[in-house]
C-alpha cells in the first residue's frame, strides 16, 4: 500500500481554516471586513474574553437573500471572482461567504440575515462545519453573526491563545486599523457591555486618527500628499519630535487593505532620517493607491502582506511624499520640544547633579550609591564567556573620558571603553530585580495624579499591565475610556516620567506578545525605570566615583550588556592599535 493518502475533506477544511484564522482578533477582522464590503455604514463588534467566549458583529448592510444564504457556508463560493484574471481586479475586501466556511470550521457560528426590502430573513446555524440549522425568521435588515467555542475542532491551536486581556488588544488592533480606512462608517467595539473604541462617523480623517491613536497626535500631524506614475500615496505623518519608541504608529494600507511591509516601512524612516532621535519612531498612517494589477494582495492567506510588481517606484513614491511633508517644516518647528503634560514636581526633581542622584539612591537602600565602602559579600560569578566580574574593571587604569559618556580604561594589554549611563542602566535594573523579588518597590503618592490620554489599543493594554505596573510602584487607574490616572510613582532619587514608561512599555508589551504577567514584561517596566534613572551623557563622575560604578557592575549578574541589549563596553586589544600604526 502507498505512502501517499487523500485526506478526509473534514481534515482539509480544519487546515485550511488555520492559514486564516489565526486568533480572535482574525475572526473579528474577518467579519468586520464582511459587514464593509456588505456596504454597512454602522457597525457594532461585541468580544467576550478577548473573543475566546463569544465574538458578536451586527451591521446595517445589504443583507442575503435565501439562495446566497445557501452557498454562504460553502468553501470557494464567491460573488466577486468569475476568472482567474478577476484574482487581479478585486478591490472589495472579499465576499460575505468568503470567510464564513474557515471560521465555521473551527467554531459555532450563529447567523442571522435579511435583505435589503426583504420581508423576512433567515436564521443559519454552523457547528464545526456542519450546518445544524436552517430556517426563515424575523430580524432587522442587515446582518448579525455570532462566533462561540472558537477553535473547539482544533483544542491544540485553542492552547497557544494568550490571556484575555492580550487577546482582547489584537481584537482592538484589528478593529482601529480597518477603522482609520473607513472614517465614513461609525465602528464600536464592546467588552461585556463597556465600550472600549467608538468611532463615529466623519469626514476628517485626522479626526478619525487622533480617536484611534490617541488624543495627543492632535496638531501634531502633517499631511502627506504625492503621486508618481506608478502610484500615489497620502495620509499624515507626525512631526519629528512626535515620536515613539516603536513602530506600531506606522500603518500602511494598499488600495484601502492593512498591510503589512517592510519596504515601505523603510522608506518611512529613511525619509525621517537625521531629523528624528534614533531609537524613535515616527506615527505615520498612509494610503497607498495603485492600478489592482500592480499589487499581488494573496500572497498571504490572511491577505496581511503584499507583493508589488514594481517595488523600486513604490518605495521612491512614498520616500518622497514622507520628504516632501517634513521639508514644509521650518527647522524651529521641526526640532520643537512637546509639550510637556506630565507632573511639574517630578521634572523638576530630574534637575541636579547626577553623582547627588546617585549618592541619594544608595542612602535609600533601593540603588547602590558611589560613597559608601565595597561590600564584602562575594561577587555573584559572571556568565560564562563574560570579560567582566571577578575584579576585571577594578583591575584598570581610569584614564579619563571621551565623547562625555565612554570612560576609558588600560591595562591587561588593552584599552576599554564603558559607556557610563549604559553601565548605570544595568546596575540599577538589576537592584530594582533584586528588590522586586522581595515585594512590591517602595513607592510615593503624587499631591496631583497625572492624567494620559490613551487610544482604544493602548487602554485595552494597560487593563492587563495594571498588576505588573503596581509592582513596579507604579499605580494606575482609569477613567472613562481613554484616559488613564497616575497616581503613584517609584520612590527613586529622580522620578522618571511615569507617562513616558507607561507608553513604553505599552509598546514594548504589545510587540512581545506575553502575557501582562510574564517576566519580560515586568522586565521592561525596570528597565525603562533604570534608564531614566541612571546617569546621563555630559554627567560628570570623579575618578572615585567611577572606581565606585565599576565595582558595582561587577556585582552584577550579566555585567556586560545594558538591560536594552546594547553592549557596555568595547576592548581594543593593544596588537590591533598597533596594526592601526602599522607597527606590526
Amino acid at each position: 500500500m502507498g505512502k501517499i493518502v487523500k485526506l478526509p475533506r473534514e481534515l482539509i477544511e480544519r487546515i485550511a481554516a488555520g492559514e486564516v484564522v489565526e486568533r480572535p482578533a482574525s475572526v473579528v477582522k474577518e467579519l468586520l471586513e464582511n459587514s464593509l464590503d456588505a456596504g454597512a455604514d454602522d457597525i457594532l463588534i461585541e468580544v467576550e474574553k478577548g473573543g475566546k467566549e463569544s465574538i458578536r458583529i451586527t451591521d446595517n448592510g445589504s443583507g442575503m437573500d435565501c439562495d446566497d444564504v445557501k452557498l454562504a457556508f460553502d468553501r470557494y463560493a464567491t460573488s466577486k471572482i468569475k476568472s482567474f484574471e478577476d484574482l487581479w481586479g478585486v478591490r472589495s475586501f472579499g465576499f460575505r461567504g468568503e470567510a464564513l466556511p474557515s471560521i465555521s470550521a473551527v467554531a459555532r457560528i450563529e447567523m442571522l440575515t435579511r435583505a435589503k426590502g426583504a420581508v423576512s430573513g433567515f436564521r443559519v446555524v454552523v457547528d464545526g462545519g456542519k450546518q445544524v440549522e436552517f430556517r426563515e425568521a424575523g430580524c432587522p435588515e442587515g446582518t448579525f453573526i455570532q462566533v462561540t467555542e472558537l477553535f473547539k475542532t482544533v483544542p491544540a491551536r485553542r492552547k497557544f491563545l494568550k490571556s484575555d486581556s492580550a487577546e482582547q488588544g489584537h481584537c482592538v488592533d484589528a478593529v482601529s486599523r480597518i477603522s482609520l480606512a473607513h472614517p465614513h462608517v461609525r465602528i464600536r467595539l464592546n467588552r461585556s457591555g463597556k465600550t472600549i473604541l467608538n468611532a463615529p462617523r466623519t469626514s476628517d480623517l485626522e479626526e478619525r486618527i487622533a480617536l484611534v491613536l490617541g488624543k495627543e497626535t492632535r496638531g501634531m500631524l502633517l499631511a502627506v500628499r504625492h503621486a508618481t506614475a506608478a502610484a500615489a500615496i497620502s495620509g499624515f505623518i507626525s512631526r519629528p519630535h512626535a515620536g515613539r519608541s516603536n513602530g506600531r504608529g506606522i500603518m500602511l494600507f494598499v488600495n484601502g487593505r492593512f498591510a503589512k511591509d517592510a519596504m515601505i516601512t523603510h522608506a518611512v524612516m529613511n525619509a525621517y532620517r537625521g531629523s528624528i532621535e534614533a531609537g524613535r519612531y515616527p506615527y505615520a498612517v498612509l494610503f497607498l493607491d495603485l492600478p489592482p494589477g500592480d499589487v499581488d494582495v494573496n500572497v498571504h492567506p490572511a491577505k496581511a502582506e503584499v507583493r508589488f510588481r514594481e517595488p523600486g517606484a513604490v518605495y521612491e513614491t512614498v520616500l518622497a511624499g514622507v520628504r516632501e511633508a517634513l521639508a514644509g517644516l521650518t527647522a524651529a518647528d521641526a526640532q520643537k520640544p512637546e509639550p510637556y503634560a506630565g507632573n511639574r514636581n517630578a521634572a523638576a526633581l530630574q534637575a541636579g547633579e547626577a553623582v547627588r542622584r546617585y549618592v541619594i539612591a544608595g542612602e535609600r537602600g533601593l540603588f547602590p550609591r558611589f560613597s559608601f565602602s565595597p561590600s564584602a559579600t562575594a561577587a555573584p560569578a559572571a556568565p560564562a564567556g563574560a570579560e567582566t566580574g571577578g575584579g576585571f574593571f577594578s583591575s584598570l587604569e581610569y584614564a579619563g573620558r571621551i565623547a562625555g559618556v565612554y570612560l576609558v580604561f588600560y591595562g591587561d594589554g588593552a584599552m576599554i571603553l564603558l559607556d557610563q549611563h549604559a553601565a548605570h542602566e544595568r546596575i540599577l535594573f538589576e537592584n530594582l530585580r533584586r528588590k522586586s523579588a522581595a515585594g512590591p518597590i517602595p513607592s510615593v503618592r503624587l499631591l496631583v495624579p497625572e492624567l494620559v490620554q490613551l487610544s482604544p489599543s493602548e487602554y485595552s493594554i494597560l487593563e492587563g499591565l495594571t498588576p505588573v505596573l503596581l509592582e513596579s510602584g507604579i499605580e494606575v487607574g482609569f477613567l472613562g475610556t481613554d484616559t488613564a490616572v497616575i497616581k503613584s510613582v517609584p520612590d527613586l532619587p529622580v522620578r522618571p516620567d511615569p507617562a513616558s514608561i507607561i507608553r513604553d512599555v505599552i509598546g514594548e508589551t504589545a510587540e512581545l506578545g506575553n502575557s501582562p504577567q510574564s517576566d519580560p514584561v515586568r522586565d521592561r517596566v525596570f528597565a525603562s525605570l533604570a534608564c531614566r534613572a541612571a546617569v546621563k551623557s555630559g554627567d560628570r563622575l570623579s575618578a572615585d566615583e567611577v572606581r565606585r560604578l565599576c565595582e558595582d557592575l561587577e556585582r552584577c549578574l550579566h555585567p556586560s550588556t545594558c538591560p536594552h541589549g546594547r553592549p557596555l563596553y568595547i576592548r581594543f586589544e593593544i596588537r590591533e592599535i598597533e596594526k592601526m600604526f602599522r607597527r606590526r
